[in-house]
């Protein structure tokens, strides 16, 4: 039967890229609902507190490795998501 030291696999250069390439995604959406008008955008029926939620339900799916989610996005609610 099994030995019990079973090791957890490291994840591949692709799989940490794109757990990379996600959180530079999040991060750079999380840039965009804290300060919508540095990015030309005129969101004045949205509070700031509504575009940051549904950017974070927006990106929920992506492997971003929730210890490194952004302040300035809530944390995915997930009771919602339908």
């Amino acid at each position: 039967m099994g030995s019990g030291n079973r090791e957890t696999p490291k994840p591949s250069v692709k799989q940490a890229a794109k757990r990379d390439l996600a959180t530079a995604v999040v991060m750079a959406a999380a840039a965009v609902a804290k300060d919508p008008g540095a990015y030309g955008l005129d969101l004045a029926d949205i509070s700031q507190d509504e575009a940051a939620k549904m950017v974070a339900q927006w990106l929920h799916h992506l492997p971003v490795n929730r210890d490194n989610w952004p302040a300035a996005l809530p944390k995915p609610d997930r009771s919602d998501w339908r």
